[in-house]
């Protein structure tokens, strides 16, 4: 069983001290809403591989790394084990623009969505638990 190790980025900025958090609809493989993720390959640390997913699916070269979850997932995706190895907090700028055209389009639209509206579109259950524990940190951390 072929093993597929990814990170994942929470992208987030807070508006009137509410957190805000972008999420990717995903058109490529399958149709829904996430959170960044990114596809670790052999020579990279995961540090390196955040930086370069976040490059380049969504164009932003100005953020600050703010910490890691402390969590990672599994989940089968067909013959595969995807296994997300770490979860990275980013502070990112919502005003500045997406941009969202790669060599390979996985993403059609996105949205910066304050935690409900989040939870909501987020399509794997995984996905929003992660969200909740990011939320938890953030304002743990704003108190």
């Amino acid at each position: 069983m072929k093993v597929i190790k990814k990170v994942i980025a929470v992208l987030y900025d807070l508006k009137d001290g509410v957190p805000y958090y972008l999420i990717l609809h995903r058109r490529l493989r399958w149709n829904g809403w996430e959170l960044l993720k990114e596809t670790k390959e052999d020579h990279e640390t995961h540090l390196e591989t955040l930086k370069r997913g976040i490059r380049e699916e969504t164009g932003l070269t100005d953020f600050k790394i703010r910490g890691t979850l402390g969590h990672s997932l599994e989940w089968m995706w067909g013959d595969f084990r995807v296994l997300v190895e770490e979860i990275f907090l980013v502070k990112a700028d919502m005003t500045k623009p997406i941009n969202l055209k790669q060599r390979v389009i996985e993403h059609d639209a996105y949205l910066w969505a304050d935690k409900e509206t989040a939870l909501q579109r987020l399509t794997y259950e995984n996905t929003r638990q992660v969200l909740e524990m990011v939320d938890r940190k953030l304002n743990r951390s704003n108190s």
